[in-house]
């Protein structure tokens, strides 16, 4: 199974600041900008996905509770965009973080689905 990449949007605080972050993330992934043309260090997908860790997305309903627990393995940053910076707007600044996984996990808060009924809420069979 290919699992499609994931985008998450998120809005740069000041404290913790997104970008930083994100940037020392992909650095430790081994990213680092060439100085000559013989600067040849790569990213690879150990270390991306080492830098970033286990991914647990959870969706909430809009009184905060929690709907669906996502947990990706292997996840590593596949994409940063930022947004376009415009000193005439004074919208939020957001990024858009595209995320590759191996395999995910994904936990319901009742358990149930229109196809199985009332099964248990942990599908695709992963185990921690």
């Amino acid at each position: 199974v290919t699992w499609a990449p994931l985008d998450v949007v998120v809005v740069d605080p000041v404290n913790p600041d997104v970008t930083a972050t994100l940037m020392d993330i992909v650095a430790q992934s081994g990213y680092s900008p060439p100085a000559t043309a013989n600067d040849l260090g790569s990213i690879s997908k150990a270390r991306a996905a080492g830098a970033l860790g286990t991914v647990i997305i959870t969706q909430l309903d809009a009184m905060g509770n929690p709907l669906e627990t996502w947990t990706l393995w292997n996840s590593y940053i596949k994409a940063v965009k930022y947004s376009d910076l415009s000193y005439g707007e004074d919208g939020l600044s957001d990024t858009t973080i595209s995320l590759q996984y191996d395999w995910a996990r994904v936990e319901t808060a009742n358990g149930s689905s229109a196809i199985a009924g009332s099964g248990g809420n942990s599908f695709f069979g992963i185990a921690s």
